[in-house]
């Protein structure tokens, strides 16, 4: 599950940047937000409105600064970090199973 994950990640951090690359004229990273609002908006707004009225009014403002993040470098970054995690998984199992020998 976490090497599906973290592939998913990979490959949105790949369209990411060729998003920002193909966008012509000086190269700068999307941040998240834009880059959300451009492909889905509907469902960055149900979710700024499903925290304000479920949750709190204060919620989504607390979740706002990772919108203006830069897309491509956050989510290979997320995505390299669920691989490490899944290899360090597979270490101690195997640490574990080579104990019970």
């Amino acid at each position: 599950m976490l090497r599906i994950l973290s592939v998913l990640f990979l490959l949105a951090a790949a369209g990411a940047l060729f998003h920002d690359i193909s966008a012509g004229g000086e190269f700068a990273f999307s941040p998240l937000g834009d880059l959300w609002f451009q492909l889905h908006k509907e469902s960055l707004i149900g979710l700024q409105s499903g925290l304000e009225n479920r949750v709190s009014l204060d919620a989504f403002a607390a979740i706002e600064p990772v919108l203006y993040l830069p897309a491509a470098p956050l989510l290979g970054g997320i995505g390299l970090a669920l691989f490490v995690v899944r290899s360090l998984l597979r270490v101690r199992a195997a640490n574990r199973a080579a104990a019970r020998i």
